[in-house]
């Protein structure tokens, strides 16, 4: 069965004035127009194509990219907004359109949406949706304590941050792991803190344990090392906005970070700030 919004690996059955035709083992055809055919495209051969409804509705493939896949979360721009809803580019001819209803937070040109993509049960045409939760579900995760994961960040909850993690599933930074205020659909890399047993992913934005504490240390030494008389004015005292703005890490890190520096003589620690005793040379 050809899939719609997927990638599909079909075979080139026939030749037509319009284009060639594809079709999958069951026999399932579908037009790929003339405008992506190339000359070393042979009846006989398989090939990888897209499958999308074109302006007129028809079921078609295209041997173009887009920026976004079936159940997968991808941040697109608003590059319109009509009366039935908001339309984003997605890197094909037709624009994707997130109706008004499928829309968490106004939606204005120029902004990027973090959107899931889903076939509408009525019309049977691609669309894209915010309301990321009625269409993942964490099933299948198989992540282990340290993965490098891509993010995307999502909502505000009471208990931190949710991001999209890997384009597929849901997570959740603890308000704890934050050092500044993220912005919907900003992309971000995170690590895997631990996948819980209810399939639920916690996500820390640095290097957890001792791996990520010497990363911290490098990046405070190497900000000491750069700074007048090698003194920064921040303590455990500062806020985790301050903090979280000049080393790019929460607050629970740099304490831990300096704590750790402390205690191997390779910088000083005042009400005032810290200071650079030795670099590791």
């Amino acid at each position: 069965m050809i899939s719609i919004g997927r990638y599909n690996t079909l075979e080139i059955i026939r030749i037509t004035p319009q284009g060639y035709y594809l079709a999958d083992e069951e026999g399932d055809e579908v037009l790929l127009p003339n405008k992506y055919i190339t000359p070393e495209m042979l009846p006989g051969n398989f090939i990888s194509v897209f499958i999308y409804k074109d302006s007129e509705d028809r079921i078609v493939a295209t041997t173009e990219n887009p920026l976004i896949e079936f159940g997968k979360v991808v941040s697109l721009e608003v590059v319109e907004i009509t009366k039935i809803g908001a339309f984003l580019d997605w890197g094909l001819e037709k624009h994707l359109l997130l109706p008004f209803k499928e829309q968490i937070k106004e939606a204005k040109v120029g902004s990027k949406i973090p959107v899931v993509l889903y076939i509408d049960i009525t019309t049977r045409r691609l669309v894209a949706s915010e309301r990321l939760d009625k269409y993942l579900k964490n099933s299948e995760v198989a992540y282990n304590p340290g993965d490098k994961v891509s993010l995307i960040a999502w909502r505000e909850t009471p208990l931190g941050l949710n991001v999209i993690v890997d384009n597929e599933f849901i997570g959740l930074v603890h308000s704890n792991y934050l050092f500044r205020k993220f912005e919907r659909g900003e992309e971000l890399i995170g690590y895997v803190l631990k996948v819980r047993d209810d399939n639920n992913i916690d996500i820390t934005l640095n290097k957890h344990g001792f791996e990520g504490h010497d990363e911290a240390s490098l990046a405070i030494l190497k900000l000491l090392k750069e700074a007048d008389d090698g003194f920064l004015p921040f303590s455990d005292k500062s806020s985790s906005d301050e903090i979280g703005e000049r080393f790019q890490m929460s607050k629970k890190l740099f304490k831990k970070s300096i704590g750790t520096l402390y205690r191997k003589r390779f910088i000083d620690i005042s009400d005032e700030g810290i200071k650079l005793i030795r670099d590791l040379g």
